[in-house]
C-alpha cells in the first residue's frame, strides 16, 4: 500500500486529553517511526521501507450524534472509514454502545474496537447489539501507543483483504451467471436442434416412403422389358435405353433406402431382431451380391474368412453393414486392385471382421469426413462416382447398435482397412 492509500480512522471520545492522545499515536511522527515499522513488519512480513509505511487519515468525534454524521458523510463520499474507536461513557448523548449499533446500520463492514475504562457492559452484551463478532474488538483505557498502532494496521490489512474477497466474489456471481445464461442458450439451441433433425427425419422417411413405390414399378417394368417377357422390343437402342432406366432406378432406389435408414437412425427407430449366426455363411451371401459389381470394376474378391464363432445379431443388419462395406470397398478401388474380408479374434475375446482394400486410401481427415454423413472424400476419383456419402455412416450406427464399433485405418495410395468389433458378450464359441 502506498503512501496515497490512507487508513481511515474515526477516533470518537468526548474526552479531549484522549483525543489528543489519538492524535499524538497515529497523526505524528510517531506513527511513521521505526518501532512502528518493524512491526508491521513482524505482523506482516512487509520490507521496512517508506513507500511501505501507512499514514492514517484520522476523523475526530466528540460525541456519538456526531460520530454516526461522520460514518455517515464518509459513505456518501465513497470514502468509508476502515475502523472506528470509540468509547463507552460519552454523557450527555449517545453512548458508545449505542453509537456502534447506528454506525453498524450505516455500515456493516467497518471494524468497531470499543475503547474503555469501565465495566458497565459485558462484552458478550455488546456484540449481541453490534453483530457481526468478528467486527467488533476491545481495549481497555490507558490504551498503549504499539497496541493501538496494532490494531490499525492489522484491522485495515483485514478491511481490504474482506474488500477484495467481496469482489471477487461479485465477480465470481456474475461469472456464474453469465455461464447460466450462456447454458440455457445452450440449451435452446440444442432443443432446437434435435427438433429440426427429428424433423428432418420424419420428412426424409415419408419422403423415400412415397419415392420407394413408384420407383419399385419402374424397375420391375424395366426388368420385364429387359428379359422382353412379352416378346422382342425391337430396335436395340430400346434395349440400352431400359438398360439405363433398370440402374438409374435401381441406384435411385439405394440412395433412398440409404436416406430412409440413416433417418431411421437418427431418430433411433431401429430395432435389432437378434439371433445366432454363423459369420461364414453370411459373408458368403454378401459376396455373392457384390460379384457383379468387383466385376465391372475389375476388381478381384479374396475370401480369407476361417471358422469363428457364431453372433447374436440381427441378420438384416449385419448383412446391410458388409455389404455398404464391400460395396464402398470395391467403390474406391482402381482396376486391378483386391478387396479382401477377413476374420480373427482380438486379445480381448472381440471378433473382428475386416474389410482391407488395395484402393486409393485417405488422409486423416478423409477419414473422419467418410464416417460423417453426407461425407465424400475428396478425391479426383472420388469425385466421378455416384453415393450419398451415407454407407460408412450407416454401418457405424448400425454396429454401433450390436454393441461395437467401427474402425477405419488407411494410407493414401495405399488402401483401406475398415474393421467391426463385435463384443465378446455377443460371441458363441461351440463346446
Amino acid at each position: 500500500m502506498t503512501s496515497e492509500e490512507a487508513t481511515r480512522i474515526l477516533a470518537v471520545d468526548d474526552e479531549q486529553p484522549v483525543r489528543e492522545a489519538y492524535r499524538a499515536v497515529l497523526c505524528t511522527a510517531d506513527a511513521e517511526s521505526d518501532e512502528l515499522a518493524e512491526t508491521e513488519a513482524e505482523l506482516f512480513g512487509a520490507p521496512e521501507s517508506a513507500t511501505d509505511k501507512r499514514p492514517f487519515d484520522v476523523t475526530f468525534a466528540a460525541q456519538g450524534e456526531e460520530a454516526v454524521a461522520a460514518v455517515a458523510a464518509s459513505i456518501a463520499e465513497e470514502r468509508p472509514f476502515q475502523l472506528v474507536f470509540l468509547d463507552v461513557r460519552m454523557p450527555p448523548g449517545l453512548d458508545g454502545v449505542e453509537t456502534a449499533r447506528r454506525i453498524r446500520q450505516l455500515d456493516d463492514q467497518v471494524n468497531i474496537v470499543i475503547v474503555t475504562g469501565y465495566s458497565d457492559n459485558h462484552p458478550r452484551d455488546i456484540a449481541t447489539q453490534v453483530p457481526p463478532f468478528d467486527k467488533l474488538f476491545y481495549i481497555s483505557k490507558p490504551f498503549q501507543a504499539l497496541e493501538l498502532q496494532q490494531f490499525a494496521l492489522a484491522l485495515d490489512t483485514k478491511w481490504h483483504a474482506e474488500r477484495s474477497l467481496r469482489r471477487t466474489n461479485l465477480d465470481l456471481q456474475e461469472r456464474y451467471a453469465d455461464l447460466e445464461a450462456a447454458h440455457r442458450d445452450l440449451t435452446a439451441a440444442k432443443n432446437e436442434v434435435e427438433r429440426a433433425t427429428r424433423a428432418k427425419s420424419e420428412f426424409l422417411a415419408s419422403m423415400s416412403h412415397e419415392l420407394r413405390t413408384p420407383l419399385n414399378a419402374v424397375i420391375g417394368f424395366a426388368e420385364v422389358m429387359r428379359s422382353e417377357t412379352f416378346g422382342p422390343l425391337g430396335d436395340e437402342r430400346y434395349r440400352d435405353y431400359v438398360d439405363d432406366i433398370y440402374h438409374g432406378g435401381a441406384h435411385l432406389l439405394r440412395v433412398i433406402n440409404d436416406l430412409l435408414d440413416f433417418s431411421k437412425a437418427e431418430a433411433n427407430k431401429i430395432e435389432l431382431r437378434c439371433e445366432l449366426l454363423d459369420p461364414k455363411p453370411l459373408v458368403t451371401s454378401v459376396l455373392k451380391l457384390v460379384r457383379d459389381q468387383a466385376h465391372r470394376a475389375q476388381v478381384e474378391l479374396v475370401d480369407d474368412l476361417s471358422v469363428l464363432p457364431a453372433i447374436n445379431g440381427d441378420e438384416l443388419r449385419l448383412r446391410q453393414i458388409l455389404l455398404n462395406l464391400l460395396s464402398n470397398a470395391i467403390k474406391f478401388t482402381k482396376s486391378g486392385g483386391v478387396v479382401t474380408i477377413s476374420g480373427r479374434r482380438d486379445a480381448a475375446g472381440d471378433l473382428i471382421i475386416s474389410v482391407v482394400d488395395t484402393g486409393i486410401g485417405m488422409t486423416e481427415k478423409d477419414l473422419e469426413r467418410a464416417l460423417e454423413p453426407f461425407g465424400q472424400v475428396d478425391s479426383a476419383h472420388a469425385r466421378r462416382l455416384q453415393g450419398t456419402g451415407l454407407g460408412l455412416p450407416i454401418a457405424k450406427r448400425l454396429i454401433e447398435l450390436h454393441g461395437g464399433t467401427l474402425r477405419l485405418t488407411s494410407r493414401v495410395g495405399s488402401g483401406t482397412e475398415a474393421a467391426i468389433h463385435f463384443p465378446a458378450n455377443r460371441l458363441v464359441t461351440a463346446a
